[in-house]
């Protein structure tokens, strides 16, 4: 909605296996990637773009997080397309559990139905973008931020204690690129409103010199809905 892509997905564990030198994707996770890596292909194909989508498994190590990266094989991806992968929600999620198939396919030159997950993707190195930050994510930082989970009044009140009671336009367009915000505001504006929000970010990443421009129902539906921190 505010004109990205999307990349990559990310599996979150509590800590890496006792002795394990790299992380396995479970048979659930690959059905996943390969699904979600297949739509993102069709997508680049059809607007003729480049394409790169990465696969992360992220979790808590001894000095902090321990993140590592993957893809999809040619294979998982064309099962996911051709719809011969069975649903994820099919898969099973154990570290011994196969992929399953909903076809015979061909792999190491016999006929299965169920795969060794570890033949269906691959690592690949992961290096630092010199690039500027699409979206900022202060907000995720800012005090009561963990709120925007309880309750729409709970959103309503650490949005507005990160912008203020009533935010001028251009408070408010400074901050609205934040996507932890945006992920806030989608708690407290109508539908409409919240696309309205989208929208202006949109604009803005499409013509960078223009800025955020903050329509005037947009203000009053943010007005409208922070108020609800002071009821």
């Amino acid at each position: 909605m505010v004109g990205l892509e999307a990349v990559g997905c990310a599996f979150f564990r509590a800590a890496r296996d006792a002795g394990a030198t790299s992380f396995v994707l479970s048979a659930r996770e690959v059905a996943s990637a390969a699904t979600l890596q297949a739509e993102a292909m069709r997508r680049a194909g059809a607007a003729g773009g480049p394409f790169t989508f990465a696969t992360l498994v992220v979790s808590s190590g001894a000095s902090g997080l321990d993140t590592e990266a993957f893809e999809a094989s040619p294979l998982a991806v064309q099962m996911a397309a051709e719809g011969v992968l069975a649903a994820p929600e099919l898969q099973g999620d154990g570290p011994d559990d196969p992929v399953n198939a909903t076809e015979v396919v061909v792999v190491e030159r016999q006929d299965v139905t169920t795969i060794d997950p570890r033949f269906l993707y691959r690592a690949v190195p992961v290096a630092p973008l010199d690039a500027p930050e699409v979206l900022a994510a202060d907000f995720a930082a800012s005090p009561g931020a963990r709120s925007i989970a309880a309750t729409k009044r709970g959103a309503a009140a650490a949005v507005a204690a990160y912008l203020g009671d009533a935010p001028s336009k251009k408070r408010l367009a400074a901050k609205l690129a934040d996507f932890a915000l945006l992920l806030a505001l989608a708690k407290v504006l109508t539908k409409r409103d919240f696309a309205a929000a989208c929208d202006a970010v949109a604009a803005a990443r499409a013509d960078a010199a223009a800025g955020v421009a903050i329509p005037a129902k947009l203000k009053a539906a943010v007005d409208a809905a922070l108020a609800l921190a002071q009821d």
